[in-house]
C-alpha cells in the first residue's frame, strides 16, 4: 500500500504541547474508480447557495483527521458516533495515519444503517466534477463529506509546512455556484488556523489527493 507522507516540521515553535505531525490519511493503491451519479442537472437544479449546520469539533489527537472528519460527516445522516471510536475501528495509527479504504468500509458499516453508502472517488481534481459531486452531496442529500488534500495546497498552512507533503481531511459542508466557492471545516487546529473556510472550488480541486490519482472524496449516495 503506498503511504502520503506524514512528517512534518513546523515552521514556527508554538507550544512543546504542539509540536506533532497532523493526520495523514494513507491511501491505498486501487484501481482508479470514475462514477457519474452527480451529473451537470443535479448542479442545475440544487440550491444556489447552501451552508449546512455540521458538528463542528476538531481532532483530538495529531492522525486523527479521518475518525474527526468522519464523525462530522456521520452526525449528518444522524449517527452519533465519536471520533476515538472511530479510530480504533479505522486502525488510525503512526506514522500513516488512517487509510482511506478501511475509512471507506467503517463509514459504510453505519451508513448502511440509514439507506446511504460512501464511495471513494477519483475524479475531483476536475473543479466541474468537484463542483457537481459536493453539489449533489451538500445541496441534494444535505449531507457533509470528507475530502481528502495535501495540506500544503491550502492556503492557510502557507509558512507553517516546509517539509514532506502531508495529507490530511477536510469536510465540504457549503458552497456558492455563483462565487464558485465551498465551505469546509478543517479539524486540524495544532497552528490555530483550523476551522471554518471558504476556499474557490478550482482551489480545492488542485488541493485534493485525486491530482495524484488517489481517492479525492468520500462521495455519498443513496443505496
Amino acid at each position: 500500500m503506498n503511504k502520503v507522507l506524514a512528517s512534518l516540521v513546523p515552521g514556527t515553535v508554538l507550544t512543546a504541547a504542539l509540536l506533532v505531525a497532523p493526520c495523514a490519511p494513507a491511501v491505498a493503491a486501487v484501481p482508479e474508480q470514475r462514477e457519474t451519479t452527480a451529473s451537470a442537472r443535479v448542479v442545475a437544479v440544487s440550491p444556489t447557495r447552501i451552508t449546512l449546520d455540521i458538528k463542528k469539533v476538531f481532532q483530538s489527537r495529531p492522525l486523527w483527521c479521518n475518525p474527526a472528519g468522519s464523525s462530522i460527516s456521520l452526525a449528518t445522516l444522524g449517527i452519533s458516533v465519536s471520533q476515538n471510536v472511530l479510530a480504533k475501528k479505522m486502525g488510525t495509527k503512526a506514522p500513516a495515519g488512517t487509510y482511506d479504504t478501511a475509512a471507506v468500509k467503517v463509514l459504510n458499516a453505519y451508513a448502511a444503517r440509514k439507506g446511504y453508502k460512501y464511495t471513494l472517488v477519483y475524479d475531483v481534481d476536475d473543479p466541474e466534477k468537484l463542483t457537481q459531486r459536493i453539489v449533489h452531496n451538500v445541496g441534494v442529500l444535505r449531507k457533509a463529506v470528507p475530502i481528502q488534500v495535501y495540506m500544503r495546497k491550502l492556503p492557510w498552512y502557507k509558512g507553517e509546512i516546509n517539509e514532506g507533503n502531508p495529507g490530511h481531511i477536510v469536510v465540504a459542508y457549503g458552497y456558492d455556484k455563483r462565487n464558485k466557492t465551498v465551505k469546509v471545516w478543517d479539524p486540524y487546529n495544532y497552528y490555530f488556523t483550523g476551522g471554518t473556510h471558504t476556499m474557490k472550488i478550482r482551489r480545492l480541486a488542485k488541493a485534493t489527493q485525486a491530482v495524484d490519482n488517489r481517492a479525492g472524496m468520500f462521495y455519498l449516495s443513496r443505496t
